[in-house]
């Protein structure tokens, strides 16, 4: 050991001697009191788990190396450390930091900066990125729930040099959909989540903070921009992996939860993803996790889950309730000027509780839009104190008090359609189709100065005055070529203001009505009603499976040629009769989730990946037979199309797999192929298929 360094032979006095050393500028050596198997970067010692069991190369890379930074550049100005006066924080903030910091060293998660590298982390030389110039940021802390702090390192200055990355995160509504009448759950809780996930060596000088000392951190923390996305990335190809064993799950960040048909069947499930975790070197909070199955009373991301069969709500926890309630009103009967960050932090906690209240979107968006004009006058000033609430967020507050004073619930699943309608507008009038009956008239002065979106809301809302006796106290489906209508409609509001206020005040009107309405995107070459059939450029939707191909499926299992398509064109079906996504002359009907299948046909589905969890749910619930053409990647619905297999399913070849509209063969670039035998009656099968015996058998075909 070189001279001036000193090592600490026991956990007693570590603390003391970090301090010391650091303020002498000395390096400690820790290594004599290190665990086998540390919390700080603990998955780089279970990088064999990750190469065999999960097998993903970016993941086995960030385990094995650690994660850099996706930067833009490396070319940014280096920080050095604030003075000790603007580092300090106030006194109860500064305690509880050190604490923090003092914990973090024990469980080395930090280390001092400028620390060597470690031997583990020898790096071959295709993942020898440039070292990152020394950013030191500020490490402070935010008050939890519980009493406690947690640690954040205000990662600002860095944060715009790395790349943002579009990624995708489970929700509630991962689990809605996943979720069928009488389920169980049981959830899991990781233990610090982000701190067993290592930094690359070359990029922990970017991560370094001034607290007693100058410290960098070894793991992700709190406060890097890409941190959800990285945490996610990793857990992505481990959910993946479970799906395909047949377990149904979700997971946001660190709470992982785990839906079963039966209680046994959720305990066992939750048992296999306890093993994997523990063996790929997550943490699980057993203090936190919930083994016990619950159907009614079980809490995920702040929600409660009644998987009860009459119920199939969300429910919002009463001390959840109570205190946005207290937020409300405190907003509302400030009586000094509210700021930006005022607004938010109640703005917020409304938007987290929109799937657990009833027409909780629609009652936001005036303080959605008091907020984005607050931010536009003060200069994205989020602490500048001068705004007062306008009208409608104020009736949106009240709306909030009194909804919140009782009980909330939000179904889990739509009201199943009664009526179908279609509405088009162009520039001098509209049309507007209830079954057979037909409506329509030409725009006045003023509506033919809206825009075209604007035109294909009013014309919504025409349709439903006009039909009002048919409609009331039923449920519609209205078709309308207008994307932004339909996410307007359906998201109860928008972006913009002008057609989100048309949009509340369509929807409040069927409040009073008592008509459910949802709309659907047509579009407006298929629209053949109002406008003339076009040429479309060709998708992979417009494929067809190669008919020889499906022959060859159907005489390997023995069955029966299917006699119905249910998602097919004129050009690409492989029956007589068939669903087409759009009017077509010689299909049975348009989008078949909204038709009634025939039961004595042998069905065919291959279905866009967008609805295909749709099609199973729909295969699920009405107990039909059908052969099922998906990809071969665990997606959310792979559980539940194992759980209705048959027998096992034949992974179609690659090469001359689709035909084009021009009768070339074209062939998948992103996927193998899978075709199943699935049905959602009980009855059709003597036993559910185990997993081993789902295994995917090759098509005995040569093309």
């Amino acid at each position: 050991m070189p001279a001036g360094e000193g090592a600490v032979c026991s956990h007693r006095g570590v603390r003391r001697a970090v301090r010391e050393a650091s303020a002498q500028g000395r390096r400690v050596d820790l290594g004599p009191v290190r665990p086998a198997v540390t919390v700080g970067a603990r998955l780089r010692f279970f990088v064999a788990a990750w190469a065999t069991l999960i097998g993903d190369p970016w993941c086995t890379s960030v385990v094995q190396h650690g994660y850099y930074p996706e930067v833009m550049t490396t070319r940014y100005w280096a920080r050095a450390p604030m003075s000790v006066s603007a580092s300090t924080l106030r006194p109860a903030e500064e305690a509880a930091r050190q604490v923090m910091v003092d914990e973090m060293v024990e469980l080395q998660v930090i280390e001092p900066a400028g620390s060597a590298t470690e031997p583990f982390a020898e790096i071959p030389a295709k993942a020898r990125w440039p070292v990152l110039p020394s950013v030191f940021s500020t490490y402070f802390v935010i008050p939890k729930a519980d009493g406690g702090y947690r640690g954040c390192l205000d990662c600002r200055y860095l944060n715009q040099y790395i790349e943002s990355i579009y990624f995708k995160m489970d929700s509630l509504r991962t689990l809605r959909d996943m979720a069928s009448p009488g389920d169980y759950m049981v959830k899991l809780d990781l233990r610090h989540a982000y701190l067993v996930v290592p930094i690359h060596p070359h990029a922990r000088s970017a991560f370094r903070f001034r607290a007693g000392g100058d410290w960098q951190f070894r793991t992700l923390c709190f406060g890097v921009r890409s941190a959800p996305r990285v945490f996610t990335r990793l857990l992505k190809p481990v959910f993946a992996k479970l799906r395909q064993l047949g377990i149904r799950l979700t997971g946001f960040i660190d709470d992982v939860c785990i839906l079963g048909h039966t209680p046994e069947e959720a305990v066992r499930h939750g048992a296999q993803v306890v093993q994997l975790l523990s063996a790929l070197g997550f943490i699980l909070h057993m203090g936190k996790c919930d083994l016990e199955p619950k159907q009614s009373t079980g809490e995920f991301l702040g929600a409660i889950c009644d998987f009860a069969p009459d119920q199939m709500c969300f429910r919002m926890p009463g001390k959840k309730r109570r205190k946005l309630r207290s937020s409300c009103q405190r907003l509302l009967y400030s009586r000094e000027s509210l700021s930006p960050r005022d607004m938010s932090r109640v703005l917020g906690a409304l938007v987290a509780a929109r799937l657990m209240v009833s027409m909780a979107a629609l009652n936001s968006r005036g303080l959605e839009r008091d907020l984005k004009e607050s931010l536009r006058e003060s200069d994205e000033d989020w602490d500048a104190h001068f705004w007062h609430l306008s009208s409608e967020a104020v009736q949106n507050l009240i709306w909030w008090i009194a909804v919140l004073d009782s009980p909330t619930r939000c179904k889990m699943f739509l009201r199943q359609h009664e009526l179908v309608a279609d509405t088009d507008a162009s520039p001098w009038g509209f049309g507007m189709y209830l079954g057979s009956l037909c409506s329509g008239g030409f725009w006045g002065l003023e509506e033919r100065a809206f825009s075209q979106n604007g035109r294909e809301m009013r014309a919504v809302e025409l349709l439903l005055t006009t039909f009002v006796k048919y409609l009331r106290g039923r449920s519609l489906l209205v078709l309308t070529d207008s994307a932004t209508v339909v996410s307007y409609l359906n998201r109860q509001g928008g972006r913009f203001s002008t057609l989100s206020r048309v949009a509340e005040r369509i929807l409040r009107w069927c409040v009073t009505e008592r008509v459910a309405l949802r709309c659907a995107h047509l579009a407006g070459v298929l629209n053949t009603r109002s406008d003339i059939r076009s040429r479309w450029g060709e998708t992979m939707a417009e494929w067809q499976l190669n008919p020889v191909v499906l022959r060859q499926a159907v005489r390997q299992w023995g069955c029966l040629h299917p006699t119905m398509d249910l998602f097919a064109g004129r050009q690409n079906r492989q029956c007589a009769a068939y669903f087409s996504f759009a009017h077509e002359p010689e299909s049975q009907g348009v989008d078949a989730l909204l038709r009634r299948w025939p039961r004595a046909d042998q069905l065919y589905a291959f279905p866009p990946v967008a609805i295909l969890m749709e099609t199973v749910c729909r295969i699920r619930d009405g107990g039909y037979t059908v052969l099922l053409v998906t990809p071969a990647f665990g997606g959310s619905w792979y559980p539940a199309v194992m759980a209705m297999a048959l027998c096992a399913p034949i992974l179609l070849p690659a090469e001359n797999l689709f035909i084009g509209l021009d009768g070339e063969f074209r062939t998948s670039p992103r996927f193998r192929t899978l075709i199943w035998t699935v049905s959602g009656h009980l009855g059709t099968r003597h036993r559910k298929l185990e997993p081993a015996e789902l295994t995917p058998v090759t098509l005995r075909w040569n093309p």
